[in-house]
């Protein structure tokens, strides 16, 4: 059987870690940055890592998802404003990379 339990608890790390990453980029308080400083460390990847049955694969899925939350929050949240054609571009292109290795792995 293929447990995937972990990639909700991604999803939900990386918002919160976009999120975070916003809040203490704008207020420079302590709070913020040991808020981000904590939920940084969280050893996420060793858990997951420990009940794969498929590491490559697994760790391509875990960047993917990491990257898209992650960035994709940071735009929902306005970061993006000034990103001009070739980030955007270049952007598209990391994400498409990633799918091409999922391919290549047959996962």
């Amino acid at each position: 059987m293929i447990n995937y339990w972990w990639m909700p608890c991604v999803v939900i790390m990386y918002v919160a870690y976009g999120w975070l990453t916003k809040q203490n980029n704008t207020h420079h308080t302590a709070f913020w940055f040991w808020s981000l400083t904590l939920v940084g460390a969280l050893p996420l990847w060793s858990m997951i890592s420990r009940t794969s049955k498929n590491l490559l694969a697994d760790g391509f899925i875990y960047d993917f998802f990491m990257l898209t939350v992650y960035v994709g929050t940071l735009i929902y949240l306005g970061e993006a404003e000034k990103f001009v054609l070739n980030q955007w571009v270049g952007l598209v292109l990391c994400l498409l990379g990633i799918l091409l290795m999922k391919l290549r792995l047959g996962v």
